[in-house]
């Protein structure tokens, strides 16, 4: 299968691929286990665990909370440069949770 018969794959694939890396390097950046971010965010600590491993992925309406756990801006859950993005690196609390910013 290529691109241009099933971009939408692709894209998903990619966008899965790039989430389930940031989410965990983003929750180790913070200092937190598993079972701390998932505690923070209200859900069960394997609901966390299989976002990371990438056997599941969360809905839209979660990716915000997560961001906001996380004290960072929602396009850092999709970045494909986190070591460059300052805004991916801010402190908690020092940050605008919740900003999508298109990739």
């Amino acid at each position: 299968m290529t691109q241009e018969n099933d971009g939408m794959k692709d894209t998903a694939c990619v966008r899965g691929g790039r989430f389930k890396g940031n989410l965990r390097f983003l929750r180790e950046l913070r200092h937190l286990t598993v079972k701390e971010a998932a505690g923070k965010l209200g859900v069960a600590q394997s609901a966390w665990s299989q976002w990371e491993n990438g056997r599941r992925f969360p809905d839209d309406e979660w990716l915000d909370l997560i961001a906001m756990t996380l004290g960072l801006p929602t396009c850092c859950l999709f970045s494909s440069n986190l070591d460059q993005c300052q805004r991916c690196r801010a402190t908690p609390g020092n940050s605008h949770p919740g900003t999508i910013h298109r990739l």
